[in-house]
């Protein structure tokens, strides 16, 4: 999506991670990263609001998808907490899930 400047997934080939990912893991998780573009840093509240099947949580442990913005201080390695999301999918449809996304995106001011 045009409003998504990153996904922080070491099983995209475009991940800096993603040698160490491929050298030393056979799989993948539904964990992930999303950082929006600068324009929607503290702005993505509506489309978290939108969500009808993505749960808000921090609980990764579950079958059903989660989704929560990152919020806390920098550590280690700089993040834009403001403008990042962490999605966990989870045993839904994934049709209903592209849909709920994309409905969401769509609450995003332009």
């Amino acid at each position: 999506r045009e409003e998504v400047e990153r996904v922080l997934w070491p099983a995209l080939p475009t991940d800096p991670s993603y040698p160490i990912w491929k050298r030393d893991f056979s799989g993948a998780t539904s964990l992930f990263g999303v950082v929006f573009k600068e324009r929607y840093a503290n702005k993505l509240a509506p489309m978290i609001d939108a969500l009808k099947i993505f749960g808000r949580g921090y609980s990764w442990g579950g079958f059903e998808s989660l989704l929560i913005q990152s919020y806390g201080t920098r550590n280690r390695t700089p993040m834009p907490f403001e403008r990042m999301v962490r999605i966990a999918v989870g045993l839904e449809n994934p049709v209903d899930l592209i849909e709920d996304l994309n409905q969401a995106f769509n609450q995003l001011p332009h």
